[in-house]
């Protein structure tokens, strides 16, 4: 079961990798200046996902950090 969570876990934060790529390149080519497509009302939500998705892949690591640190334990008891 481990493993599969294990698995879960990387993909999912590879995922969340994609996620926060796709936010930083929409918020590259925002056109503030003219504005034609409201992007400006959009940017704080941008934020805000991007914000999310790095706490989610951060919940992922720090899962495989403490499965990578399991067996470890495990082996000096």
């Amino acid at each position: 079961m481990n493993e599969i969570n294990l698995e879960h876990a990387e993909k999912a934060m590879h995922y969340c990798a994609q996620i926060k790529k796709a936010i930083n390149g929409l918020c590259q080519i925002l056109d503030l200046g003219d504005d034609p497509f409201d992007e400006m009302s959009r940017l704080e939500t941008y934020k805000s996902m991007f914000r999310s998705a790095e706490k989610w892949e951060k919940q992922y690591s720090d899962y495989i950090e403490g499965q990578n640190e399991s067996p470890v334990m495990e082996q000096t008891m």
